[in-house]
């Protein structure tokens, strides 16, 4: 009777013991869960301030620190300084990362970019290389376009000139042909009553107005092939241009 009575209290220990590794098992895989939707959830407010604030980021060489806190225990946001892109580009990369197990341990190359993620860490990154990339092909194509609406507002000044073959990107004022005002570094926007197009056709994807020079010695203002160049001006400093060129 007694050997019956601690077999049963063996199997109902066995049970408990089960059931409570059971318990801790499944409390620590929504723990677990927690943290990387956490994670997540602070990585995700950071690229939408980066995509916003990308030209203000960018424009500083050193660290930047996102105006963001991570609400857990050892957790932190990790920044690089502004890096050379492969794409062409430059950027800063961040990264939210909240240790599980054991101290944090993921680190980052403030001059590299180059990532250690921690064994037990949960870790998102921010690529600011990827956003700038897309930033610059938006600007770009806008840049494209307005060059594309240049020729074809010179091809046709061309064809109704019987004469032809002047330079129609500038006016008389400074010796061309047209009506565009005569500029080395003005707002774009001063084309739209000419080539056409609205206020946003305009604006770099930056939210920054495009630049137009249609006189300096960067163009043929006086011989031909006559042209004129679109520019809009990155974060670190340079400016892109897009040459338009004369359409016969």
């Amino acid at each position: 009777m007694v050997q019956a009575i601690l077999v049963i209290f063996f199997f109902i220990s066995v049970a408990i013991s089960f059931l409570s590794g059971s318990a801790v098992s499944d409390l620590l895989q929504k723990k677990e869960e927690d943290r990387i939707t956490y994670c997540k959830e602070i990585a995700n407010k950071i690229n939408y301030w980066y995509q916003n604030n990308a030209f203000e980021i960018d424009s500083i060489d050193s660290t930047v620190t996102p105006p963001f806190t991570v609400n857990y225990r050892g957790g932190t946001i990790l920044s690089s300084r502004r890096l050379d892109c492969h794409n062409g580009v430059k950027g800063h990369i961040f990264v939210v990362a909240i240790p599980t197990l054991e101290d944090l341990k993921t680190t980052i190359d403030p001059d590299t970019g180059e990532i250690k993620k921690g064994p037990y860490d949960v870790v998102e990154v921010v690529n600011g290389c990827e956003i700038e990339k897309r930033l610059f092909e938006e600007s770009d194509k806008k840049a494209k376009n307005i060059a594309a609406w240049l020729e074809s507002y010179y091809k046709a000044k061309n064809l109704s000139d019987a004469y032809g073959h002047k330079n129609y990107f500038t006016s008389n004022s400074c010796g061309g042909w047209g009506d565009i005002p005569c500029t080395t570094n003005s707002s774009a926007k001063i084309l739209k009553e000419y080539i056409g197009g609205h206020d946003e056709d305009f604006i770099t994807a930056y939210n920054k107005e495009m630049i137009f020079d249609n006189s300096s010695k960067h163009v043929n203002s006086n011989i031909p092939p006559y042209s004129c160049r679109v520019g809009f001006i990155l974060p670190w400093g340079d400016t892109k241009w897009t040459i338009a060129t004369e359409q016969t």
